[in-house]
């Protein structure tokens, strides 16, 4: 085998190695791991969202504690 001939197979087999083997898998791959980080994110929203309401329900007892009348009456609030 002479260099022509050598250089010629090694650049067959770079050209080769340029091409995607599988598009359509690659394609699904990234699009699943777009929605991935979309859902992590929802759910950091979502957790968020979950502290705030308890922490609204947590002043909301508070405030409906106090302003039941049998408990006012004990001195509590």
């Amino acid at each position: 085998m002479n260099t022509t001939d050598l250089v010629q197979r090694l650049s067959d087999i770079s050209s080769e190695t340029k091409e995607e083997p599988f598009p359509s898998l690659i394609q699904s791959v990234e699009t699943m791991a777009s929605v991935i980080e979309l859902l992590l994110e929802t759910l950091k929203d979502l957790k968020a969202v979950t502290k705030q309401l308890r922490t609204q329900k947590e002043t909301l007892r508070g405030t409906a504690t106090c302003s039941d009348p049998e408990s006012s009456n004990d001195g509590s609030c």
